[in-house]
């Protein structure tokens, strides 16, 4: 008797399980699919040179691959770019580092063939370093001489040619591709589990119903 008065309360719930399930998945879905047409955007841009920067197209889009030039302005942290985060209390009550600025200065990326001027207000990805400046704040972001690659447009500067940079991230390439694709496919079984749990929910909230129903 206890069981025929909270049978239809649980199928509630496994259909209310079953909707955040399938929410989650569809978010999931959306989020690889971006990534993975970033991944493929990726494969297919061109590696320019210095050289090859100063000769191409304003205009184009292309994929630099180099170091940050000890010539670039560094910060108080001994950073370049960075982000600054603060520690501030969350709804929870708990205690998270938060992004309160971002600090994308022109710098100067020296590659194989010489140095590449790359404009300010891009974002930063896999910023490689932490640097604590108190108990309550941080800057994480690129020292000089860190490997990085540079996505972005050709554009006129005031001496040439230079990158407008969408982002910088740490690292080389081939890495950065290995990275995504790693993480493509982790996504993807996240998402499979998330689709069976859901399906299983409402397989489960629907016979109980149907029980109900019977009687």
């Amino acid at each position: 008797m206890i069981w025929k008065g909270v049978e239809f309360p649980i199928a509630v719930l496994f259909l209310a399980g079953f909707g955040g399930a399938s929410a989650a998945g569809v978010h999931l879905a959306v989020f690889l699919f971006t990534s993975n047409q970033e991944l493929a955007r990726l494969e297919q841009l061109p590696v320019v040179s210095a050289a090859g920067l100063r000769d191409s197209t304003t205009g184009r889009e292309v994929l630099i691959e180099g170091r940050i030039d000890e010539r670039s302005p560094v910060a108080e942290s001994g950073l370049v770019a960075y982000h600054v985060e603060q520690l501030r209390e969350n709804s929870d009550g708990d205690l998270e580092w938060r992004t309160t600025e971002t600090i994308a200065p022109p710098l100067l990326v020296l590659l194989a063939d010489g140095p590449v001027q790359v404009s300010g207000d891009y974002s930063l990805r896999n910023p490689p370093a932490e640097v604590t400046m108190s108990s309550d704040l941080r800057h994480t972001g690129f020292p000089v001489h860190t490997p990085l690659i540079a996505i972005g447009m050709i554009v006129d500067g005031l001496e040439g040619p230079e990158l407008r940079a969408e982002f910088i991230a740490e690292g080389t390439r081939a890495n950065f591709i290995a990275q995504a694709q790693t993480f493509a496919v982790s996504g993807a079984w996240v998402g499979g589990i998330l689709s069976g749990i859901g399906v299983l929910l409402l397989a489960i909230g629907a016979v109980v119903l149907m029980r109900r129903n019977l009687r």
